[in-house]
């Protein structure tokens, strides 16, 4: 057999492709070993990351809790800043330094200089800083904006119940807005709230939410509807709400009736016949008048009890500044009669073209002549009752118009038919009888305001 002659060129192929062949696995071999380890690099710096980025969140909710814990202890021991602030200047004097908070262990973050800082023109909106830090020298920053909760976040709240009667309405408007409190002008903020009960009768109108919370033991509120129209959220479940969160019993305001029986505003008060006197118990007769005199920052006023009976007429003069009334027992405003809250220079009275008046006799509207006069606002008149008795009551009689804010967490309030209020109520039971219109002021939501510190903006500045 003849054999065939054997190419030149052929000669070591074999040995070329296996080493082409291995010279791949080396490259894929090495190209596995460097995405290893670059995800390895990847994890460790995201996981890094997370760690300094949680830390920062740990840093915010420690502030928080400290800030929260340092006004609310007694002595207090945090005090906030008053004065507007730059919060991109560290060394800013108009801020309140979260630096003294000793972080625990096991966090690694700093409360960031100038600290918490009162960024705009507003009493309750506030910024403060945390950085994390993480492994490897990473970082992460975190800045949030908060307010304090407000007292104020209802028309009306009743810890118990409330009781929105038959054809009743409660509404909202913004008396610095000027437009005049209508039903068909509600901004639908006028929300209504219970830990227990609410109740809504035939034909009642609430135009804004109705919410449940629970009575502290675990039991969640209940919704009764007997035809009421809700124009928001009908039966809301929410968090347990404080019922309260001024502390009239064991907080910030029960000092207040302790130190107000000896020294307070009674003195103050315009009896123009003397037959009502300062106090403590206040009745205002038939045809009596008695006035109520603001100032700056606010006039104080103690009484054990007042009632305004039949035709008497309790003025409470805003002129100047507010007015605050604190009982310890029972407020009652009788069918007939009238609280008016009054800027009384706006008085247009012939008689007195000067407003010279003391009582502000011109806004008598219960007799001729019927002058007019301008409301005060709902927020520049507040009655705060700190009575625990089941025989002490709110009573704003039939057809009686009330401008204010009612506090009164631990006794019950009752407005009756075709009473028009204006501001907000707060009481254990609130029944709103018949015909009873409210229109809840939103200007009041900043007015009072908790110790609980709310977080409203969260951003992460920079995560490297």
């Amino acid at each position: 057999m003849k054999t065939l002659p054997y190419k030149k060129d052929e000669r070591g192929i074999a040995l070329v492709i296996s080493l082409m062949f291995v010279a791949l696995l080396g490259m894929l071999g090495t190209a596995a070993v460097v995405i290893t380890t670059t995800d390895i690099k990847i994890g460790n710096n995201y996981e890094a990351s997370a760690e300094a980025f949680s830390d920062a969140a740990a840093g915010i909710e420690y502030g928080k809790a400290m800030i929260e814990a340092g006004l609310k202890a007694d002595p207090q021991t945090f005090t906030l800043p008053t004065a507007i602030g730059d919060h991109t200047n560290p060394t800013d004097a108009n801020s309140a330094s979260l630096s003294s908070f000793s972080n625990p262990s096991g966090y690694g973050f700093v409360l960031e200089d100038p600290g918490l800082t009162l960024i705009y023109d507003n009493p309750n909106t506030y910024m403060y800083t945390s950085t994390g830090n993480g492994p490897n020298n990473s970082t992460s920053t975190i800045t949030v904006t908060a307010k304090f909760k407000p007292v104020i976040d209802f028309a009306v709240f009743g810890d118990k119940q409330v009781d929105v009667g038959n054809t009743a309405g409660i509404y909202s408007y913004s008396s610095s807005s000027g437009t005049a409190p209508s039903s068909g002008t509600s901004t639908h903020e006028g929300d209504a709230g219970s830990n227990e009960e609410m109740i809504l009768r035939n034909s009642c109108n609430v135009d804004g939410d109705v919410a449940l919370g629970d009575d502290g033991a675990g039991t969640e509120g209940i919704l009764r509807d007997y035809g009421g129209t809700v124009y928001g959220e009908k039966g809301e479940d929410i968090n347990r709400v404080d019922p309260d969160p001024l502390g009239v019993v064991g907080g910030e305001y029960a000092s207040k009736f302790t130190t107000l029986p000896g020294s307070n505003d009674n003195s103050s008060a315009i009896d123009p016949d003397g037959s009502i006197g300062s106090g403590p118990t206040i009745d205002v007769k038939g045809g009596d008048t008695l006035t109520l005199k603001g100032k700056p920052g606010g006039a104080e006023y103690y009484f054990t009890d007042v009632l305004v009976r039949n035709n008497g007429i309790l003025y409470i003069d805003t002129t100047t500044g507010p007015v605050h009334i604190y009982v310890t027992g029972s407020f009652r405003a009788d069918t007939g009669s009238q609280v008016i809250n009054t800027i009384d220079n706006s008085c247009t009275d012939p008689s007195d073209p000067a407003g010279t008046a003391p009582s502000c006799g011109c806004c008598d509207t219960a007799s001729p002549p019927n002058f007019t006069c301008t409301m005060g606002a709902p927020s520049d008149f507040a009655i705060f009752a700190n009575s625990q008795s089941s025989t002490d009551e709110i009573i704003i009689g039939n057809s009686v118009d009330f401008s204010g804010f009612i506090y009164a967490p631990y006794i019950d309030i009752e407005m009756k038919n075709s009473a028009d209020i204006y501001g907000a109520l707060i009481g254990q039971r609130v029944e709103i009888v018949n015909s009873v219109e409210i229109y809840f002021d939103t200007d009041m939501k900043d007015d009072y305001i908790t110790k609980d510190l709310v977080l409203t903006t969260w951003r992460d500045v920079k995560t490297p």
